[in-house]
């Protein structure tokens, strides 16, 4: 199974039984490799290696079952929606993962099988090529995936999107003139007024969304902060000058940003909090906010930091 197992990383991940048969392991090999639960069966004909798949999350396991979907229909399908916005590497939030996502290409009509969403053909779709297989491009990926979800889900796609360089906000809305009757189009555009790309992490999307869902003013997104030397202390998520308070969105995608090494986690977490103090020390009052609190935003959670952003502007501008 070595030559399969670099089969199958080579393919991203999974593999056909065209691909087993290229390297002599037959049917009746995949089978009791099933049964022995070193394989996993995706679909018919397609596989993964059980060790690798299953520390995949969800959104990775669903990239790979859609790549083996593709495989399984070369030159009809394409990888669209939810498949093709993890194939140009946006995040997901609160979106169904579970079926894999391809756009037909062969004139053939939409359907659902146990393992994807077969979407209806679109002439006017605009593909790319990526490893190999056909995708949606990321403008129309975005706008795609955009109409299946809510404003929160189609904003944090939005900014990682714009916050990739990859497209900008006049191609975004030239491919929406595609979208203007399509059902979800309306979340998409209500999320590209609120775009901002240099948010860097899900959360911090979300925690814009949850200023604009209960009517907080919007923040300024990373803002640098300096000593009255002009020395630069450092850059904080989100910044209201007007109230001398800054948020700082605590989670695992921001920590991992810039991660240095040779340091150990511990360091890592005395270092921000020396950061921290240092902000606080330039009359900048700091709420911190983690991912339960933007996952599903609550008034609580609005009205803390309401209260926070007051009493920072009460204390350091006297208003």
């Amino acid at each position: 199974m070595d030559d399969l197992r670099i089969v199958a990383e080579a393919r991203g991940g999974g593999f056909t039984t065209a691909d087993a048969k290229s390297v002599g392991v037959g049917g009746r090999a995949l089978s009791r490799a099933v049964e022995d639960r070193e394989l996993i069966h995706l679909r018919r004909s397609g596989y993964a290696f059980a060790d690798t798949y299953l520390k995949l999350s969800l959104e990775q396991r669903s990239l790979v079952r859609a790549r083996v979907e593709a495989d399984l229909n070369p030159g009809r399908v394409a990888l669209s929606h939810r498949s093709a916005a993890l194939e140009h590497g946006l995040p997901l939030f609160d979106y169904d993962v579970r079926l894999a996502d391809v756009a037909r290409l062969d004139g053939q009509s939409g359907r659902k099988t146990s393992s994807a969403r077969h979407h209806e053909t679109v002439e006017a779709r605009e593909l790319v090529e990526i490893g190999g297989r056909t995708v949606s491009a990321l403008s129309w990926a975005v706008w795609e995936v955009g109409t299946c979800g809510g404003p929160a889900s189609a904003l944090v796609v939005i900014d990682a999107a714009l916050h990739s360089g990859k497209t900008d906000m006049d191609e975004l809305m030239r491919v929406g003139e595609h979208f203007a009757h399509v059902k979800g189009s309306p979340a998409v555009r209500t999320a590209l007024a609120l775009a901002d790309a240099k948010a860097e992490s899900p959360g911090e999307s979300l925690t814009r969304w949850l200023c604009h869902l209960f009517k907080l003013p919007m923040p300024e997104s990373q803002v640098e902060v300096f000593d009255p030397s002009g020395r630069l202390i450092g850059r904080v998520d989100f910044a209201w000058e007007e109230f001398r308070h800054v948020v700082e969105f605590d989670g695992k995608v921001k920590y991992g940003r810039g991660f240095d090494p040779k340091k150990s986690p511990e360091q890592v977490v005395m270092d921000e909090r020396a950061r921290e103090t240092a902000v606080r020390r330039q009359r900048w009052g700091m709420t911190r906010l983690v991912w339960s609190q933007v996952h599903s935003p609550a008034e609580a959670t609005a009205r803390h930091l309401l209260e926070e952003m007051t009493w920072s502007r009460r204390r350091y501008l006297g208003a």
